[in-house]
């Protein structure tokens, strides 16, 4: 299944900011040891932290429901009797 989201192109500022607030202008580089300027942009970090973010929801809901059903189908009569 492929699902598209929409954006409405006024909302783009207000959702990189949202998305990019812990944008960066620089980055470590660990091979030279030093800050460089940071090869993304803020909308290129904020469309992937946003990415990241929906993933996350989407898996904690499968999970929840999995346990549901797992919990769901448990037998609860008396193992003793």
């Amino acid at each position: 299944m492929v699902k598209e989201i929409l954006i409405k192109d006024a909302y783009v500022p207000e959702l990189i900011e949202v998305f990019g607030r812990d944008y960066n202008d620089t980055v470590w580089d660990t091979e030279l040891t030093e800050l460089i300027p940071n090869p993304h942009t803020k909308a290129q970090f904020a469309d992937a932290e946003f990415d990241r973010e929906m993933v996350q929801f989407i898996k904690k809901k499968v999970m929840r429901y999995r346990t549901d059903m797992a919990t769901s189908s448990i037998d609860l009569t008396e193992i003793t009797e």
